[in-house]
Parts: C-alpha cells; structure tokens; sequence
C-alpha cells in the first residue's frame, strides 16, 4: 500500500465508480480496477459493494476512507511545504493591522493566504495607526493594514475601502445612545446642524477632514476628544460621554461583536466619500521580502474581485 493507491481508493469512492474515477484520473479502467482489487487483497477485506452500478463503501472501505483522507491531506500539505520551499517561499511574514480590519477582513485573508503558504509562518500585530507606521519604518512589521497617512511619499499602497464590502457603504455616522437624538427629526439620517453642538468623539485620523467638513458649512463642532481605535470610541459611547462620528464600517465592527447594544446609528446626510482611506502599506525604501510579495499580490487580487463585484 502507498499514497498513490490510496488516492486512487479514494477518487472511486468519491466518484462512486471505476469508470468516472478513471475519467477523473485521466487513466484507463482496467489499471485503476487493478489497483483497487490488490488494495482488497493486501487488507483481507471487500472495500466495496457494487449496487446499481454504483461501488458504495462497506463498512471497512468506510474506515480506510477517513484514514486515507487524512494521510492523503497532510501528505499533500508536507509536499506543498517543500514546494514551498524549493521556491524560497518560507519565514515569517510580520503585519500590523488596525482594529476595525484585523475584526471584519483581515481573518478571512489570513485563512486564503494560509491555505496557499503554509510553510509560512505570521506574525500579527493590533495596533493604532500611528504605533503602526513607526513599526513600518523602523523595519518591526513588513506591511501594515491602516488608516492612509496623508504623505505618502515613501510608501507604497493599495487602497483597501473594497474590502470592507458589504460593510463599506461609503457613509458616515453618527452613533450615540438614544436620548442624544432626542430633538432631532425622526429618520435614518442626521444633518450637521443638528449634531455639531454634541460632545463629540473622533478617531485621530478623522478629526482634520471632518473639521473641514464642518468649517466649508460654516459650523464648529464640539469635540470632545479623539482616539487612535474605533472600539475605544464605541465604548466611550456607551459610557454615555458622547457621539461618535464613525465609517459606516466602524459602526458595524460594534454589530458584529455585540448586536445586542443599546447604541443607535444615523447616516451623516453631507458626508460624500471616505473621510480617510484605508489602506495597505509597505516602505519603498526597504526590500519586500518574497512572501511580502506574495501576500501584497493576494490582497490586489481581492481589491480587484471586489471592486468588478460592486461595479455589476
């Protein structure tokens, strides 16, 4: 018995014949019946019963069966591995990442990238965008996940809004307790006016695009603080301090991990695109390793799906 057998056992169980085995294997029937009947006789065992022209697995095929799948499976893995390896795709790979990503995307990307690399190990690190692009430039991570610094001359970047589909519905809200609404006409959305004189919470990298929102419509908001992470304005709501003005994607990172909040939401009406991207980001001046790479082409492969998926 070899690897090589095995699989052949386990494409006409899952084939459930000789004949579309065969097809599936490229190879003519009688080698592959061959096969199967020396297998039954190195285990002293029918590994099948023949009903309606289908092969269906006896009660020993079935565990030779979960036997041949995981030795199948982790031999496919080591030789990927080596593969891997011969092409000089192993190390680690060190990316940052800020919250709002590293909860609703970055798991997803971190599980394809892994399926394809596994002789690659990762390194993760959550942080706010600034600690991020310090990391970045003293060489600690090799790309981050981040909110897009606005000179971005030593960088290069993908832009990576895309992704947050279908959280990202390009808008801006509001998010409060409810008695902050109090006043305010009734509906999904909320006009400046009517929220610029609330104590207000933005993240860092907000505060000076909303700023000039507000000031091209004449008013001066009331901020009452800003933070580097999109949980610690959620939690500052909840604490009753204020309003957060929030992505449309900050608001959902509170849904998706406590759709029982009491908090409410309300779209910002003169929001028009993005107040600050997010984005991937690695140094030009520093060498890309070869899984830096790797990892940089999947998430442009990603952008691109997303991107042609949300223009249909």
């Amino acid at each position: 018995m070899d690897i090589q057998t095995l699989k052949y056992f386990l494409c006409i169980a899952d084939c459930r014949g000789i004949t579309a085995a065969a097809r599936k294997l490229n190879m003519t029937q009688p080698p592959l019946s061959n096969q199967l009947k020396a297998l039954e006789r190195e285990l002293g065992f029918p590994l099948f019963v023949r009903e309606k022209k289908k092969f269906i697995l006896t009660a020993e095929g079935q565990i030779l069966y979960q036997y041949a799948k995981n030795l199948s499976s982790g031999f496919d893995e080591v030789t990927e591995i080596f593969e891997n390896m011969r092409h000089g795709i192993t190390g680690t790979l060190n990316i940052g990442c800020i919250s709002t990503p590293g909860v609703l995307i970055l798991p997803d990307i971190i599980k394809k990238f892994r399926s394809k690399y596994r002789g690659v190990q990762m390194q993760l690190f959550q942080k706010d965008s600034y600690s991020l692009l310090d990391m970045l430039d003293s060489g600690q991570i090799d790309l981050a996940i981040m909110k897009a610094p606005k000179n971005l001359e030593d960088y290069q970047y993908l832009y990576t809004d895309s992704l947050l589909s279908p959280w990202n519905e390009h808008s801006m809200f509001v998010v409060a307790l409810p008695h902050y609404f109090q006043g305010i006409p009734e509906g999904g959305s909320v006009a400046l006016k009517d929220i610029v004189h609330l104590p207000l919470i933005l993240h860092d990298f907000q505060k000076a695009p909303f700023l000039e929102l507000c000031r091209q419509q004449g008013y001066e908001p009331n901020i009452l603080g800003t933070n580097a992470n999109v949980l610690a304005s959620l939690l500052w709501c909840q604490e009753d301090l204020g309003a957060a003005i929030l992505s449309n994607v900050g608001y959902r990172v509170l849904r998706h991990i406590n759709p029982a909040s009491a908090l409410t939401a309300k779209r910002l009406k003169e929001y028009t695109g993005p107040l600050v991207h997010d984005a991937l980001i690695w140094r030009k001046d520093q060498q890309t390793s070869s899984i830096a790479l790797k990892f940089i082409r999947e998430i442009r492969a990603m952008i691109c799906l997303a991107e042609t998926a949300s223009s249909k």
